[in-house]
């Protein structure tokens, strides 16, 4: 889920990452923008997951507190190194 703009999905594949996010939620074409809860209930449906099998990462602490009150995992962005700790605890990513 990204507050970006309606260039998202063209500038993920520019740079060849897109295919790590499937499916892409961005704010733009869903009308809802993160905290709002709307926002995550459609990333949600659109994993089709519960919300405790979501890995949400973010620097903006309203952002953060509108997903885990959803049950959403989350992690306060502060770095690389703590987001790949955090990966790795949680089995997410491995060395």
């Amino acid at each position: 889920l990204s507050n970006a703009s309606d260039t998202l999905e063209v500038n993920l594949e520019e740079i060849g990452i897109s295919r790590f996010f499937d499916p892409i939620e961005n704010s733009h074409p869903i009308c809802a923008h993160k905290p709002d809860e709307q926002a995550n209930k459609i990333a949600l449906e659109s994993l089709d997951v519960p919300p405790e099998e979501v890995y949400f990462k973010d620097d903006r602490d309203g952002n953060i507190a509108a997903a885990a009150s959803l049950g959403i995992h989350c992690h306060h962005f502060t770095g690389i190194s703590h987001l790949r700790e955090d990966l790795e605890r949680l089995a997410i990513l491995s060395d």
